[in-house]
């Protein structure tokens, strides 16, 4: 019978606290709308406390046996008729031997009288109302009561106690509380801020509780959905967001309109986790992941100045911005943050408008709108249903593609006579080659097409015209001064680039890797210091002279140049006055005559040359009698160009 009594009290305790203490964790849980994180430690300490209450109440003691001593110390503690009656009595009666005040005739005396008293005692004991107990009736009773509110609100809200259940013993189940309004993510477009449309499934981009991804430094729109069960959702909803590495929930307040709220996080640098809460709904936390994308970690440049400017090089300058004396080789290094399947550099210079390379990137840009129109029109007409019942259309857009053509044929041998000519920079005349070389089956394809539209056969030359308008595209590619880097040595994240200074611009490099390009467009500008031309003035005599063979005329002249002159000559010519002269040749004036004004000649390439000397004409041998002596300065500048002529006085 204490066994069974034990058993109850041990199981109504046991159904009391864990019926409460999951109440508990439900009701936060309901409040707070707790991820499976921080369900799975609640479950834990629940399964804990019931489980520890199970074996301290119920399967400790029930698998003990009890002795006499404890059964009667029991009895004792909940008997009304006295405290440790029982003991006593079975002391007496089973114990005498042991008792050391019975060995007197006087003790045992006085435990005859005492064993006399306490028989009528025992006899109020009721063995059947000590197990049961008032604390027994209390904890079934409380059982219960317990049992019937769990009973009655499961009968009242089912939906609230399934879900309650479900997520208090399933932490990582998707079982959401009961609720009135509804929010759905989607990813969305920035220019309408509705949902996106999946190309291949057709259906809404939702983002679910797996994360959505976004390549690095791009924009991420988000759309979202909220009802409610009235029609007319909540006006505000709140977005919160933090970083994935952690940190504090950053709230970002959202307007609803229509049932629709927007946010776009710009440029997502980091992984993130956001929700959205509206009503009485939260969303799942959704995490962002960042698919990386390459970028330049750092730019070394290194710089070969002309070896007339005497500028001393310069190696290891860090930025990517460049800047020097036209004509500098550069050499840039750039190190990167990850291999990459492509690295290419982009060269745009600031070319004067009558440049060979700008006049003909802007014809082929005429030619490309040109003949995408005509694509266009083409198209169109393919489309039809019969194009011989536009015999006319056909023939005009015919003898518009013709004409493009022959355009294109001078087009491409002004290319060629302009490469030919190029001079000054060996590299714009290869840029202009390649581009010619680029229009080789061009021609043929547009002469194709415009006789395919003299016949009426629009979709032949609609294929013949996609294939101009690519080739074009090609063209002004290769004008564009395009190159593909190679990696340095063994290293797949460093590469390298040479160029030479030549006209101001930018650069910039476009980097690919797995079908993504870098973040952010990496551009720098390129600065070139110009060679001026070099300026020379004769400053004695200032005006015509009469004078005799025997004449000592004072020249005085000024020659200068921003980095160096490599000639400075004194010129004259005569022309006799008689009928039979001859033309007139250039000569220069020896150094007897006019001192060392030569740069080259004394070793000093000086970016001033003062002259002045004492011209005498009697020391002079080509002299006429009579006739005209004409006379200048004549400088050649130190910069090494083909196409820089000398400079001369008037």
């Amino acid at each position: 019978m204490l066994r069974r009594r034990h058993l109850a009290t041990a199981l109504a305790m046991l159904i009391v606290l864990a019926m409460l203490l999951a109440a508990a964790f439900m009701a936060a849980d309901w409040w707070r709308h707790s991820d499976w994180y921080i369900r799975l430690p609640l479950l834990l300490i629940y399964l804990t406390a019931v489980g520890s209450i199970a074996w301290l109440a119920l399967i400790r003691p029930m698998s003990q046996r009890w002795s006499n001593r404890q059964v009667l110390s029991y009895l004792d503690a909940t008997s009304p008729a006295g405290r440790d009656m029982l003991m006593d009595l079975y002391e007496l009666c089973g114990a005498r031997d042991q008792i050391q005040e019975l060995a007197s005739e006087q003790g045992r005396q006085l435990a005859d009288e005492a064993l006399a008293s306490l028989t009528p005692l025992m006899k109020q004991v009721r063995p059947g109302q000590s197990f049961m107990g008032r604390a027994t009736g209390r904890w079934l009773a409380t059982a219960g009561v317990v049992l019937l509110a769990a009973v009655v609100f499961s009968a009242k809200f089912p939906d609230y106690a399934g879900a309650g259940l479900a997520r208090l013993f399933n932490p990582f189940s998707d079982a959401r509380w009961p609720h009135k309004t509804t929010i759905t993510v989607y990813r969305a477009d920035a220019a309408t801020r509705r949902p996106m449309v999946s190309r291949s499934s057709g259906e809404k981009m939702q983002i679910t509780p797996e994360g959505v991804s976004v390549p690095q430094m791009e924009k991420l729109p988000l759309a979202a959905h909220v009802t409610h069960v009235t029609g007319t959702p909540p006006g505000r909803a709140t977005l919160f967001w933090k970083s994935a590495a952690g940190g504090e929930w950053v709230p970002k307040p959202l307007e609803v309109r229509d049932g629709w709220a927007y946010y776009e996080f710009a440029e997502v640098g980091e992984p993130i986790i956001f929700y959205i809460q509206g009503g009485d709904y939260v969303t799942a936390r959704m995490p962002i992941h960042i698919i990386e994308r390459p970028y330049v970690k750092r730019v070394l440049v290194d710089y070969d100045y002309p070896n007339y400017a005497g500028i001393p090089d310069r190696s290891g300058v860090e930025g990517g911005g460049l800047y020097g004396l036209q004509g500098t080789k550069v050499k840039l290094t750039f190190e990167l943050s990850m291999p990459v399947d492509e690295a290419v550099f982009l060269l745009e210079e600031d070319l004067p408008t009558d440049a060979l390379l700008t006049v003909t990137a802007r014809a082929l840009r005429d030619l490309l709108a040109r003949q995408e129109t005509l694509f266009s029109r083409t198209s169109r007409l393919a489309e039809e249903t019969s194009t011989d019942a536009q015999p006319g259309s056909a023939a005009k857009l015919g003898q518009s593609q013709g004409d493009l053509a022959r355009r294109l044929v001078e087009q491409v041998k002004g290319m060629r006579e302009a490469a030919g000519k190029q001079t000054t920079f060996r590299g714009d005349a290869e840029v202009l080659a390649r581009a010619a070389d680029a229009a080789g089956d061009l021609i043929g394809d547009m002469t194709k097409a415009a006789k395919a539209l003299a016949r009426g056969q629009a979709g032949q030359a609609k294929t013949l015209q996609k294939s101009a308008v690519a080739a074009v595209k090609g063209m002004l590619a290769a004008l564009s001064k395009r190159s593909r880097m190679q990696p340095v040595g063994n290293s797949d994240t460093t590469y390298a680039m040479s160029v030479q200074l030549r006209h101001s611009g930018r650069y910039s490099i476009h980097l690919s890797k797995d079908g993504y390009t870098q973040a952010r467009k990496e551009a720098h500008h390129i600065r070139v210091i110009e060679d001026r031309p070099p300026k020379v003035q004769i400053v004695r005599p200032m005006r015509d002279l009469v004078e005799t063979r025997l004449a000592n005329i004072e020249v005085a002249f000024n020659a200068s140049d921003d980095y160096g002159l490599r000639k400075v000559e004194f010129i004259y010519k005569t022309e006799t006055d008689r009928l039979d002269k001859e033309p007139a040749k250039e000569k220069v004036l020896g150094d007897r005559i006019t001192g060392p004004i030569d740069p080259e000649r004394t070793g000093n390439a000086t970016r001033r040359v003062p002259g002045q000397f004492k011209w005498q004409l009697r020391r002079m041998d080509d002299l006429p009698d009579s006739g005209t002596l004409t006379y200048y300065v004549r400088v050649l500048d130190i910069y090494p160009s083909p196409d820089r002529p000398p400079v001369t006085t008037p």
